[in-house]
């Protein structure tokens, strides 16, 4: 997409971008080098999920809010076939295959932060259901010391979850929230929200979720002559 519409999103709020999904290598190498340098260069957004180095894709950034610290992590399913070229397989974080490497790097975030934040590309494409990879893999990564999982691909709204007597929150799938699709279930989307506190008792710290909400929103647009123009949300 334009990079003006990544200046539009940082511009409405946006400030945690994951660009790991199953068209991150749709421009090949380039598209995703290109991807890095423009979140980079936006001040107060971070991004995770592509990379430019191993030492990038290694790195466990901290960041901090209202003195409550958070590490921030995404993955995806695949890239529709495509693959890294040899040697840089760090391009893109791919789940298959390194699930434990991926739940690894989870436990070392809930080693150095109050709060784990992971984004999840996965799921069947169109099914409000969940499947069973989805429930497996939630389940390891609250294990693992997840606090949010934020689902997406399947392009419809699918569950929310609590795991682990509410330590963890599961959005399965949050849908669409800006498409082209032309069914319903498609253009309803859904934003997540939970309201995190920390409670520091004798200098040992406590995290709490609270407060889960899921807000819809709705895709509109106009098809004059067989284009589709003026999107609102």
């Amino acid at each position: 997409t334009p990079q003006e519409f990544g200046d539009t999103m940082t511009d409405l709020g946006f400030n945690l971008v994951s660009t790991a999904n199953n068209h991150s290598l749709d421009m090949d190498e380039t598209g995703v080098l290109r991807s890095v340098d423009y979140w980079r260069k936006q001040e107060g957004v971070h991004m995770t999920g592509t990379f430019d180095s191993p030492e990038d894709q290694q790195a466990l950034p901290v960041y901090e809010v209202n003195g409550i610290t958070y590490t921030f992590l995404a993955y995806t399913y695949g890239c529709n076939g495509l693959e890294p070229p040899a040697g840089k397989e760090y391009l893109v974080n791919l789940y298959p295959g390194h699930e434990e490497e991926m739940l690894e790097k989870v436990r070392q975030a809930n080693e150095v932060s109050d709060v784990v934040i992971i984004c999840m590309h996965w799921g069947t494409e169109y099914s409000m259901d969940v499947n069973e990879e989805q429930l497996s893999l939630a389940q390891q990564l609250s294990d693992a010391g997840a606090d949010i999982i934020i689902g997406c691909h399947p392009h419809v709204i699918e569950p929310i979850q609590w795991l682990n007597d509410g330590k963890t929150i599961v959005y399965y799938s949050l849908g669409n929230m800006v498409s082209a699709q032309d069914q319903l279930a498609r253009i309803i989307g859904m934003i997540g929200g939970v309201t995190i506190t920390k409670t520091v008792t004798d200098g040992v710290s406590e995290i709490k979720l609270s407060d889960a909400r899921a807000d819809l929103i709705y895709t509109k647009y106009d098809i004059i002559n067989g284009h589709f123009y003026h999107f609102r949300v």
